[in-house]
C-alpha cells in the first residue's frame, strides 16, 4: 500500500456516471479512489477562492456568514416575542385574538412574497448588467461561464 501526498494537487478527471461506466465496462472506483475524490471535494467546499479571488468558506464569505448569524438571531428573537405575545393575548382575551393573528400572518406572507419578487427582479437586473459589462470587456469566452 503506498502513501499518497495530499499536499500535491491531483489531476481533475472527468467523472462518469454509473450508467456510462457500465456501458464502457469500466469498473467502479475503488474505495481509495472514491475517498481521494471525496477528500478533494471536501477541501474545495471548506475553502476556495471564486473567479474574482474572493475567499469562500463553505461557499460563503465571512461577511455573508456574519450576516446570516445576525439574521437568524433576529429571527429567533422576533418569533420568541411574537409567540409570547400570542400566548399572553390568547390567555387574556380568549381565542378570538387568533383571528387577528391570522390576519396579521396573511399580511406578512403577502408582504414577504412581494419583497422576494422585487428582490429577485433587482437581482436579475444586476446579473444582466454584469453579463453585459463582461461581454463588453471580453472577459467571458462563452455564455456558460457566466451562468
Amino acid at each position: 500500500m503506498t502513501a499518497h501526498d495530499y499536499s500535491k494537487p491531483t489531476e481533475k478527471k472527468q467523472q462518469k456516471t454509473l450508467a456510462q461506466a457500465h456501458e464502457e465496462d469500466i469498473l467502479e472506483p475503488t474505495c481509495a479512489e472514491a475517498t481521494e475524490q471525496c477528500w478533494e471535494d471536501c477541501k474545495i467546499t471548506m475553502y476556495h477562492k471564486d473567479e474574482l479571488g474572493t475567499p469562500l468558506y463553505c461557499h460563503n464569505t465571512p461577511s455573508g456568514w456574519g450576516q446570516m448569524i445576525v439574521f437568524f438571531i433576529c429571527l429567533y428573537a422576533f418569533f420568541t416575542a411574537w409567540f409570547s405575545l400570542l400566548l399572553y393575548l390568547s390567555q387574556a382575551f380568549g381565542t378570538a385574538v387568533l383571528w387577528g393573528y391570522l390576519g396579521v400572518f396573511l399580511v406578512f406572507v403577502i408582504g414577504l412574497s412581494v419583497l422576494i419578487y422585487l428582490g429577485q427582479k433587482h437581482h436579475d437586473v444586476v446579473e444582466a448588467s454584469k453579463r453585459a459589462s463582461r461581454r463588453a470587456c471580453g472577459l467571458a469566452a462563452d455564455e456558460k461561464a457566466l451562468v
